[in-house]
């Protein structure tokens, strides 16, 4: 049988390495084997090569964020074919499933087609942020996501989306306002040029304290609004100060943290996205799973028209498996400024 090169972890806290005699899966009915190009680079990486949460067996072929080209089909596809480039948010955890190999399984529902104007290093940024976004908001706040195209009568009301400047954030502000809201978006004062471009109607500084934040939520609100997404997985005291001043009859409170338990009052809706348990054959996998089938459609068409535009990335200097291992720690290092990709293959 022939083998494939890949980037592992023998167990948790060990360093990365590369291996040549991974066996590369086979494509179930709905699946796709996709030769893997681009990866990006995000915290959940590090979090599950530390840790070892989420992976199902060790040694562990980690990745999150990826662009390829489908290389071979399974029989019942009907919206992919050989050849078709595509982006996403993998398995996480899962090693059939991973993209730090040459080729890995991708289940057909939850495979972005990349669209002509979205360049592929460019579009392995946009798995994880858009989807993790669209959970955040579309889920967690009950909020319609309309057709790619359809116009949309602005709202009087707002989204309050915490951590505005980071991955998550840009996407959560691109999507609550093409679903008709207004934005108030927090971030540091060195990028509020960044929300802003991103169409954030109005910022606050992410700096000042939980209770201040909440303050001048409600000066550029007037307490018009029923959500809060913490796109950052830090800021739920802010996020619950400023909920205590919502004049809206019903109150949404959405989050990337999943772990930490917080006391959220009872006229709160609490939603926590758990985007790390997709694909898995559990409850909570298949709500997930269900959740990111029916939007992903919708998402890839948005992003099709150009509604939702990807964020500043960086290209790692060097290509290959190798170079990968060296990205992830200059990534844990804290030296890439924006959302870093790596040619895996070309």
């Amino acid at each position: 049988m022939a083998h494939q090169a890949g980037l592992v972890i023998d167990k948790p806290g060990d360093t990365f390495w590369v291996v040549r005699d991974i066996r590369p899966p086979s494509p179930g009915k709905k699946q796709v084997l996709v030769k893997s190009q681009f990866v990006a680079l995000n915290p959940i990486e590090v979090i599950m090569a530390q840790s070892g949460i989420l992976t199902t067996e060790m040694p562990a072929i980690l990745g999150s964020d990826f662009c390829g080209i489908v290389d071979e089909v399974g029989s019942d596809c009907t919206k992919l074919q050989v050849g078709d480039h595509v982006f996403g948010l993998c398995r996480l955890g899962q090693n059939p499933y991973s993209p730090f190999q040459d080729k890995f399984l991708v289940d057909e529902d939850l495979a972005f087609k990349r669209p002509e104007r979205v360049d592929a290093e460019v579009a392995a940024s946009v798995g994880v942020g858009v989807l993790t976004s669209a959970y955040g908001i579309i889920v967690g706040g009950d909020v319609a996501l309309p057709k790619p195209g359809q116009e949309v009568n602005p709202k009087d009301e707002w989204i309050v989306v915490l951590g505005g400047s980071g991955t998550v954030g840009q996407y959560a502000i691109q999507l609550a306002r093409l679903c008709g809201y207004k934005v108030a978006a927090s971030c540091s004062t060195a990028n509020v040029s960044t929300v802003e471009r991103r169409g954030a109607n109005a910022s606050f500084n992410s700096r000042s304290s939980s209770q201040s934040q909440a303050e001048e939520i409600q000066k550029i609100t007037g307490g018009d609004f029923s959500l809060v997404f913490d796109a950052s997985g830090v800021s739920q005291n802010a996020a619950l100060a400023a909920l205590k001043n919502s004049t809206r009859s019903k109150k949404y409170f959405s989050t990337v943290d999943d772990f930490t338990e917080i006391d959220v009052p009872g006229d709160i809706k609490e939603y926590r996205v758990e985007a790390g348990h997709l694909g898995r054959d559990t409850t909570l996998g298949r709500q997930v799973t269900d959740e990111a089938t029916r939007m992903i459609p919708l998402l890839e068409g948005h992003i099709e028209y150009g509604a939702i535009v990807p964020v500043d990335c960086e290209l790692y200097k060097e290509s290959g498996w190798g170079a990968l291992a060296e990205a992830i720690a200059y990534f844990q290092a804290g030296h890439a400024k924006k959302k870093l990709i790596v040619r895996v293959q070309d």
